[in-house]
C-alpha cells in the first residue's frame, strides 16, 4: 500500500449505507500497484451478486479475482445492463439462466426491477474510477444493499505529456 507521503488528499462521503473514499496521490505513483493494493481490502466473496455495466468491468473484475487467487462461487449472480454483456460473461463462467440477468434496453433503469426481485442479494458494482452516480442513486432509492468499487482507472487525455512531433 502507498505510504502516507504519497497521498496528496483524502476525501470521503457517505449516504444511505454507501461510503466512498477518494485518495489523490502525488504525481509519479504507479496506479496499477495502488489499485491492486486498495482492491485487496475488499473481499469479493462477501457479495452474492455483481452488476456489470460494460465488458471492461467484466474483464477487470475477473482479472482482479484471478490476481487475488479467489475462486468465484458457482452460485454468484450476475446482473448486466444488456444481453451482450451477459453473453460476454461466458468467457469467464458457465452461463446459466438462473444466475445471469440482463436488461433489454441497455439502460440501468431497465435492470432495476429484476434486481429488486433479488432484494436479499449483496451487490458489488465494479465501475470506472470516473462514472456518474445514477446507478448508485437508483440502487439506494430501491433500498438495495451494494458497494461500488473502481476496477478501471480512467485518466484524462491531458494528463499525459505531449508527444514530440
Amino acid at each position: 500500500m502507498a505510504t502516507l507521503d504519497q497521498i496528496k488528499e483524502v476525501t470521503s462521503t457517505s449516504q444511505n449505507s454507501v461510503s466512498m473514499v477518494m485518495l489523490e496521490f502525488e504525481d509519479g505513483v504507479n496506479m496499477d500497484t495502488i489499485s491492486v493494493d486498495i482492491q485487496q481490502k475488499i473481499n469479493i466473496l462477501d457479495y452474492s451478486a455483481v452488476v456489470f455495466t460494460s465488458r471492461h468491468a467484466v474483464d477487470n473484475y475477473f482479472k482482479l479475482a484471478k490476481e487475488m487467487r479467489i475462486t468465484i462461487p458457482e452460485d454468484m449472480k450476475y446482473f448486466c445492463v444488456i444481453e451482450t454483456i451477459a453473453l460476454y460473461i461466458q468467457k469467464y463462467v458457465q452461463y446459466r439462466k438462473r444466475k445471469v440477468f440482463f436488461g433489454k434496453t441497455g439502460k440501468i433503469a431497465d435492470l432495476i426491477p429484476t434486481m429488486v426481485k433479488h432484494k436479499v442479494e449483496n451487490y458489488l458494482v465494479p465501475q470506472s474510477s470516473v462514472h456518474n452516480d445514477s446507478l448508485t442513486m437508483l440502487l439506494d432509492e430501491k433500498g438495495l444493499k451494494h458497494r461500488d468499487i473502481a476496477v478501471l482507472c480512467s485518466l484524462a487525455s491531458d494528463s499525459f505529456p505531449p508527444q514530440p512531433s
